[in-house]
């Protein structure tokens, strides 16, 4: 039986974030002193966010500290923040590491968590997949979990072909979000943004 972290080519074609993106991320955790970026894989945040830690269950990423979601080696209340992206839709038991962020959060620390909805066209060539998301099914989890939701929406995190070569992806993002605002686009991402009382 082979080992359950993806390998060196799981990586390899995860280099880029677009830099409104990475932007909005800084907005979020500004003023946090420890921000934890669960399955962090390229590690693509650390020059942007001051005090992040990436950390991933891959010897493949580049990871600050190797580690499980559903066993975080930190304290409890050690981070101000914690960022999931991209991680609950690998997990059997989501809700188990949504607990182990609350956990880990001191009081007022924020939580950000994106996963894909079941209109990503490409959720299923993911071989790690195991589910997708809604607002309803990943608001209620978090509460379920002890959070204060403060927000929790749908967008399009996709570009159009060929704005990143411009660079100009946010604009593509943006183009993307007005689309489904008015239904002639799905989102592609929930987002769920909240802070443990």
């Amino acid at each position: 039986m082979g080992s359950h972290a993806p390998r060196a080519a799981y990586f390899e074609q995860r280099t880029h974030m677009p830099e409104a993106v990475l932007a909005e991320y800084a907005r979020f955790f500004e003023g946090c002193q420890r921000v934890l970026d669960v399955g962090c894989g390229p590690n693509l945040l650390k020059p942007r966010i001051p005090g992040i830690l990436g950390l991933d269950i891959s010897p493949h990423a580049k990871a600050d500290v190797l580690g499980m979601v559903g066993q975080l080696p930190f304290q409890d209340g050690a981070l101000d923040g914690v960022l999931a992206k991209d991680v609950l839709e690998h997990l059997h038991e989501p809700w188990l590491a949504v607990a182990e962020f609350h956990r880990v959060l001191q009081p007022g620390g924020k939580l950000r968590v994106e996963v894909p909805t079941p209109f990503y066209h490409r959720f299923w060539d993911d071989y790690t997949h195991i589910r997708p998301y809604t607002t309803r099914a990943l608001g209620e989890m978090l509460k379920d979990q002890g959070f204060a939701v403060q927000r929790v929406y749908a967008y399009c995190g996709q570009g159009l072909p060929g704005f990143g070569m411009l660079g100009i992806e946010g604009a593509a993002i943006r183009i993307n979000n007005g689309l489904a605002a008015v239904r002639l686009r799905r989102p592609t991402n929930v987002v769920g943004e909240a802070v443990k009382p």
